[in-house]
């Protein structure tokens, strides 16, 4: 986790230039909820059985840490964040599972592990700019890598060997999207929301992550918040000779401070 903050916590080191920077840091409870299914695109790239997450085990919640930057640039605002969830579990498919030539056929009693990251860079332009009300728009990628493995039970009476199943696939979205924010006292109201939905090259992928979130001033430059953030995806895939189908959706609350520059 250490390794994937601390690029994001360097980076107003490196933006000299800006009219102004600021750095968080949260800390959420993130739920996950959703179906995945993973075939050989041999086999026509058709994924027919898919598994929920709770069903593998993958139901709890998991505690992450977050963070993310802000660069003001006057035109365009960059902001750059990124959050590292895990969860683990015992379960049972109910549709085969095969990846690189592994099978795991359903019934199988699974401990699963799953790791989903979530990253996102994005340029916003104002187009309704104030101190009370803001309304910004932008172009951007989001990106959400699953990195997975599902190792199946042995049964010694019929000789079954354990067979472990791996899953490494980054999604790459380019997006679009806006931010609105408006300032009511000494709280600040937002809600940023990014979206893509298209089909390219065996990839077919429809995606809305929505952030919610206010905040209030600690001192000087330091301030805290709390906010929502619902991320849901749906994407059919063929990777090389493999091909899966993902629908899940990851979300829950967290709270962090923040330090402007």
């Amino acid at each position: 986790m250490q390794r994937l903050l601390l690029p994001l916590l360097a980076l107003p080191l490196f933006a000299c230039s800006a009219p102004s920077a600021s750095v968080g840091v949260h800390v959420g409870q993130y739920a996950l909820d959703g179906d995945v299914g993973l075939a050989t695109a041999a086999a026509g790239g058709a994924v027919n059985a898919t598994t929920s997450l709770d069903g593998l085990g993958l139901g709890d919640d998991s505690t992450s840490l977050g963070a993310d930057v802000v660069i003001n640039l006057g035109v365009p605002t960059l902001v750059l964040s990124a959050v590292q969830t895990d969860y683990s579990g015992n379960g049972t498919l109910t549709g085969d599972f095969e990846v690189d030539g592994v099978t795991l056929p359903a019934g199988t009693d699974v401990a699963s592990a799953l790791d989903v990251s979530m990253y996102q860079a994005f340029f916003l332009f104002e187009v309704v700019p104030g101190d009370t009300v803001d309304l910004a728009i932008g172009l951007g990628v989001d990106m959400l890598d699953f990195d997975g493995s599902f190792t199946g039970d042995t049964d010694p009476t019929a000789g079954v060997a354990i067979e472990t199943l791996t899953l490494d696939q980054p999604v790459p979205l380019p997006v679009a999207g806006a931010r609105a924010a408006i300032a009511l006292g000494p709280v600040d109201l937002s809600a940023f929301v990014t979206g893509a939905a298209f089909d390219f090259d065996d990839v077919e992928v429809s995606a809305l992550d929505i952030d919610l979130r206010a905040g209030f001033s600690v001192f000087g430059p330091l301030s805290a918040f709390v906010g929502y953030r619902d991320n849901a995806i749906e994407v059919d895939y063929v990777d090389g000779a493999d091909a899966g189908r993902i629908d899940l959706s990851i979300g829950g609350p967290y709270v962090g401070v923040r330090a402007s520059f």
